[in-house]
Formats: structure tokens, C-alpha cells, sequence
């Protein structure tokens, strides 16, 4: 008799056990769930079913992803060619490169520089504290550049194509800019580009904390302006526009918390 009670209290642990095993099993995938909507990509703004501007909340930090499409995307190049008056001002913001270069025409040297400006980083709240700003330029293939055809000016025969990102003063519009009304800028602060080691393909990974942090802390966000650090004959470096498909354009990665 003992013995079968004892095996039917055994028998009614083990039901309790395996059933409290499958209430703790229902409980994990709840909880990933709950992980998983809590760190999951919400798209701000699209353009063509493709996100421009996305956000993901992970914990007290904001991740912004910002990558603007054709309508959305502020960049243009801007050009001088001295021989041709007309060129400083000729309006060319619908390109699908921005390059900074110094090379030549017919013995005389032509001039390219481009502006960048991302206005949807008004999804940040004022004064957030900025943890990191990563700024993406893509390098495009052999052939991508109309603008810069012959590619970076990388190896020999060629100047070093170290280049600037300069805080812009003044506001523009990729629509109307030229060389002739292209905006002030400052060197307090900019940020140096490391001279490109390929003709073509290669994308530049750039810090740019401190131009986010002052745009939220409330300075007018009038983007930035890329050129070269020497500009003379014979160096180029170009990179994707927002106008280009989509693995080129320009991205932003902002992360903040407030």
C-alpha cells in the first residue's frame, strides 16, 4: 500500500513538474516578443516603399537612421571653370555624385566642391545628448562618377586627395545653389578625410559628433561642405548623392538619448 502511494505521489510530482516546465516554456517567447517590439525599426519617412529616415529604441538610447532619397536629400555640387564665367553659376543639385576635385580643362584648372545637409535630424529632440553620429559616404564603381570620371586620385601620379567636411554659416538650397552663392563655412572644427587608398569603391566611415551635438544644442543646421584639403591639379574624390540608388546615398547614424 505504501508502495503505491508513494509511486501515485510520484507520479503527481512529475505531472506537476512537467507542466510547470511548459508554463515556463510559454513564458520565454512572451518576453523575447516584448524585447523584440521594444528594439524594432520604425519608419519615419519612405520614399518609393524605401525608409529615408528610420528610428529604434533600445533601452535609454535612440538609434536615428537617416538615408534621404531624391525628394528628401539636400546635397549638390557646386564648379568653377574660369575660362567660362557661366560656370560659378551653374545650379547642378539633382546629380547623382557629389565629388571634390581640382583637375583640368583645356590647361585650365576647373573646381568642384559639394554640400551635404540632413534636415530630418529634427527627429531628435533640442538639446538630446548625442552618444554618436557616424556619416557614411559611398564610393561609387568605375563609370558612376559623370563628374569626376576618372575616380579618386589615388596612387602614384596622382596628389593625396585628403579632404575637408566644413560646418556651413549661411543656408542653401540644392535647387538654386552655385559656386557664386555657395554658403560661408568655417575650418574651426572641420573634420579631415583620409586620402582614399582605390580609384573606385571605397566608402568613407566619418565621426561627425560634434556638428550633430551643436545642431541639436540649437546652432541652424546649414549641413556641411566637402572639399578638398589642397585644391590643386591633379586630385579628385567623389562619393554617391542622395539622387543615386539606394546603397549609395549618403547615410547618417545618430544615436541619443535625452
Amino acid at each position: 500500500m505504501k508502495k503505491m502511494i508513494s509511486a501515485l505521489t510520484l507520479s503527481a510530482c512529475l505531472v506537476i513538474a512537467v507542466s510547470s516546465c511548459k508554463k515556463s516554456q510559454d513564458v520565454m517567447p512572451q518576453t523575447d516578443a516584448v524585447t523584440a517590439q521594444a528594439t524594432k525599426e520604425e519608419v519615419l519617412v519612405s520614399e518609393d516603399g524605401t525608409a529615408t529616415a528610420s528610428r529604434v529604441t533600445s533601452g535609454d538610447n535612440v538609434t536615428l537612421i537617416l538615408r534621404p532619397a531624391k525628394i528628401d536629400g539636400q546635397d549638390a555640387m557646386i564648379l568653377r571653370y574660369d575660362p567660362d564665367p557661366n560656370y560659378v553659376n551653374l545650379n547642378r543639385g539633382q546629380e547623382v555624385d557629389i565629388p571634390a576635385l581640382t583637375w583640368t580643362a583645356g590647361g585650365t584648372p576647373t573646381y568642384r566642391r559639394s554640400l551635404i545637409n540632413f534636415t530630418q535630424l529634427s527627429f531628435i529632440p533640442a538639446n538630446a545628448t548625442i552618444v554618436s553620429a557616424t556619416l557614411t559616404l559611398y564610393g561609387l564603381p568605375a563609370g558612376g562618377s559623370p563628374n569626376c570620371p576618372q575616380g579618386n586620385s589615388a596612387g602614384s601620379g596622382f596628389s593625396p586627395n585628403d579632404s575637408y567636411l566644413r560646418f556651413c554659416l549661411s543656408p542653401w538650397n540644392e535647387n538654386t545653389v552655385t559656386w557664386t552663392t555657395q554658403p560661408t563655412t568655417t575650418n574651426t572644427g572641420q573634420v579631415l578625410i583620409n586620402p582614399t587608398s582605390n580609384q573606385w569603391n571605397e566608402n568613407k566611415v566619418i565621426n561627425i559628433k560634434p556638428f550633430v551635438q551643436s545642431w541639436v544644442n540649437g546652432t541652424s543646421n546649414y549641413g556641411m561642405m566637402l572639399l578638398l584639403k589642397t585644391e590643386s591639379p591633379y586630385t579628385s574624390i567623389t562619393f554617391g548623392a542622395s539622387e543615386n540608388a539606394t546603397n549609395f546615398r549618403p547615410k547618417l547614424v545618430v544615436v541619443y538619448h535625452i
